[in-house]
């Protein structure tokens, strides 16, 4: 099968949609009808949809949605969708979005609300091909885990952070990890000092590897990052940034915080 129209699908009533066209094998779905205004939970809506290369959503109701978790992971061959109509204010969770969508150069998210958002890790990860994303309307404020956020990214350059606010951040490590292009970072706004190694009675235990572990991992092409200055007291933090593998990395404090 290689299209599905479901224009004539009623789905008012229709509260959980995840996994709803995971592994469907078509190359182009016909959602302009559907009516999604009571649905809550969008989890894996599109998982491994892996010959879709177009997807239109702009006809989505999202007001009622608290779940967008991998909602498009997987989609390896896509390379538009359009969520500008996306209403995401009630939305928690964000983990792994657009996961392993190999062929998307950039994607607009300005229409996004995230300030109930508390996990947003793996979200850009192994996106291998995105060039720009612009977060500056993100509200991060009360999200605890970006670990491996951006991992993988082999094609970003710029990458500016400057307005994140990550006082309740925990988790990040990975967070850049593999993103060999990256050549300019600014992350002047963070606040890690919450994502501290943590150990069990002395001994290094699993938990060793949340907080801020391997953050800036084969970011061979660092040059110029802005950090805040309560990070670069963070002994941690300032050794992960210096064991990246870069060669000419210069760092920029914000004096200001």
């Amino acid at each position: 099968m290689k299209n599905l129209d479901l224009s004539a699908l009623n789905t008012g009533n229709v509260k959980d949609m995840s996994g709803m066209f995971c592994g469907c094998g078509v190359k182009s779905l016909n959602l302009m009808n559907f009516n999604t205004r009571n649905v809550n939970n969008m989890t894996h809506m599109f998982f491994r949809c892996l010959n879709i290369s177009n997807l239109d959503l702009k006809s989505f109701d999202t007001r009622n949605v608290s779940d967008i978790n991998g909602l498009f992971a997987g989609c390896k061959n896509l390379t538009n969708v359009d969520v500008s109509s996306f209403n995401t204010k009630n939305v928690f969770f964000m983990k792994c979005l657009f996961f392993n969508c190999e062929k998307i150069t950039n994607v607009n998210l300005s229409n996004f609300n995230t300030k109930n958002v508390d996990d947003m890790s793996s979200m850009f990860q192994s996106c291998t091909n995105l060039r720009t994303v612009d977060l500056s309307s993100f509200d991060t404020t009360n999200v605890i885990n970006m670990s491996g956020m951006f991992a993988f990214c082999k094609c970003l350059v710029n990458l500016d952070l400057s307005s994140f606010r990550t006082d309740n951040l925990i988790y990040m490590h990975d967070m850049f990890s593999g993103c060999v292009s990256l050549y300019n970072l600014n992350m002047s706004s963070f606040n890690c000092s919450n994502g501290k190694k943590l150990k069990s009675d002395g001994f290094v235990s699993i938990l060793d590897f949340i907080g801020l572990g391997k953050m800036f991992k084969q970011c061979v092409s660092l040059t110029n990052v802005k950090i805040s200055a309560i990070d670069s007291r963070n002994p941690q933090f300032m050794d992960d940034l210096r064991h990246c593998g870069a060669k000419n990395l210069k760092i920029y404090i914000k004096k200001n915080n």
